[in-house]
């Protein structure tokens, strides 16, 4: 069972995960709504397709070391920080070579991935990769120590470094650029922060024989956070070779809101959860016991989020991204009527394979869903954007479907209990949802809507009381263990 020690640890990290994810959460769509309103639909295309390239140079160059790092037992410290200084040489060097191969080709890839004539945005981009080798070795140590007060601090500046810097430099004209020097700026405020008050001090050191102790562990790490780079970014190359910029921006900034919204509570609990389900995945029974609970908590959250963003999108899209993103509530509407499915059923269930040490089964639960998923998405998109859309985040219930096979004879976690585990979160939602509904079809007012709003809150948390009592005063309890007025203790999960 987790003993005082991580009970302690983990409500710390808690709440410092839940401060960070909330206060970078309300920074980052404020920052988004002004560039919104600044930058056209083409220019987010542009920076979804460099971000599709940069994103997957990050995943080569840390090549799953930072998850080594995490979860590898090791005998000391002296040997945790040899091992980092490996990983960090090895990211390093692979980094600096991408970089310079990216540089070589990067009109190439600029035409490959429709986006002509931005190859030296990409290269410029880039550069943060070797930045990226640093940070991310970083993170990975003090993931490990539970120290997320730390990551706090990093994750405040790369929110507020695009407010203070991109969002004039978008004012000023300078398009895509804007986000492009942003970025670099925030990675290089990011790597000074991290260094300074990391205990780790980088050293000269490189052993080929650590080398291959981490690689033969985290192949199946990188293999498996490729697949996941396929499976999120393959919309953005379909789109982006079959139409153009103005759709892919249209798209990824619509996908991007939903992720950041729906995010505010599942970038607080995964990094937390990851490292405490790793604890105890030798102990069958609170393993599963610590598992259910997050899962349903989460439900309790996500399902009620993304209903109410789906029967609101229009309201949402125009105060999260203005008039001329109108196109864009749609697209949001259906992404947020799937999400919280994908996050409950999907996403938790990569986290059990990780905590377990399988990371191979999310490659192949990745590679079964992606394979079908490019063959549906080509075909529809030459149907038309709107067809490729509705269908390309319908067919996610292929991933969760996949991932519930695997969770049931593998894992040995029933499938049966997961989804049963979640249907009091669905039965609340679907009447909060009918109860609200009619106020979306029937006026235009802003305030109206605002009033039906706050309304499905209230009525919400009445049914919650009434359908899952006992879940009521778990989640209240939760809160406030996370707000730090709660206690953990001895025998809590």
């Amino acid at each position: 069972m987790l003993n005082n020690e991580l009970n302690s640890k983990m409500k710390i990290a808690t709440k410092w995960s839940t401060i960070t994810e909330v206060t970078a959460k309300l920074i980052s769509p404020i920052t988004n709504m002004i560039l919104a309103r600044i930058l056209v639909p083409e220019a987010f295309g542009v920076i979804a397709t460099i971000t599709m390239i940069t994103s997957l140079a990050d995943v080569l160059t840390d090549a799953g070391f930072q998850k080594y790092l995490i979860q590898h037992n090791f005998r000391n410290e002296e040997e945790l920080y040899k091992y980092a200084n490996v990983a960090f040489g090895a990211n390093l060097i692979i980094s600096i070579l991408m970089w310079i191969m990216i540089m070589l080709y990067s009109e190439t890839l600029a035409k490959f991935l429709g986006s002509p004539g931005t190859g030296l945005a990409i290269t410029v981009a880039t550069l943060q990769l070797p930045l990226t080798a640093l940070t991310s070795i970083q993170i990975g140590l003090y993931r490990r120590k539970l120290d997320f007060k730390t990551l706090f601090y990093r994750r405040i500046i790369s929110v507020i470094i695009p407010l203070i810097v991109t969002v004039p430099l978008a004012i000023l004209k300078f398009d895509y650029w804007s986000l492009i020097i942003g970025n670099l700026i925030g990675q290089i405020a990011n790597a000074i922060v991290l260094t300074i008050k990391s205990e780790w001090k980088l050293k000269i050191f490189f052993k080929i024989d650590i080398l291959k102790n981490m690689f033969s562990f985290s192949s199946w790490s990188l293999f498996e956070s490729i697949t996941v780079w396929i499976s999120t970014y393959i919309d953005t190359f379909i789109i982006g070779n079959y139409l153009n910029s103005y759709f892919l921006g249209l798209y990824k900034n619509s996908l991007n809101m939903v992720n950041s919204i729906m995010n505010i509570i599942t970038a607080t609990v995964t990094p937390v959860l990851t490292s405490g389900l790793a604890k105890l995945q030798d102990e069958k029974e609170i393993y599963e016991e610590t598992f259910f609970k997050w899962q349903r908590l989460l439900g309790w959250i996500v399902f009620p989020m993304g209903i109410g963003i789906f029967i609101f999108r229009k309201l949402v899209t125009s105060i999260l991204l203005g008039a001329q993103w109108t196109e864009a509530s749609n697209i949001i509407g259906i992404i947020a009527l799937v999400m919280p499915f994908k996050i409950i059923l999907s996403n938790m269930v990569s986290i059990c394979y990780l905590s377990k040490g399988r990371p191979d089964l999310s490659v192949i639960s990745q590679i079964l869903y992606i394979i079908p998923t490019i063959i549906i998405s080509i075909v529809f998109i030459k149907e038309g954007f709107w067809k490729f859309v509705y269908v390309r985040n319908i067919f996610i219930f292929e991933l969760i479907i996949i991932n519930l096979i695997i969770m049931n004879n593998i894992i040995k976690i029933s499938a049966f209990k997961m989804l049963n585990n979640i249907v009091k979160p669905i039965i609340t939602t679907i009447l909060m949802g009918l109860l609200v509904y009619p106020f979306s079809i029937n006026t235009n007012s802003i305030v109206i809507q605002i009033a039906a709003i706050i309304l499905g809150v209230i009525a919400y948390i009445g049914f919650m009381y009434f359908i899952g009592k006992d879940d009521f005063k778990l989640v209240v309890k939760e809160i406030l263990k996370m707000t730090g007025k709660g206690e953990y203790k001895n025998g809590d999960n």
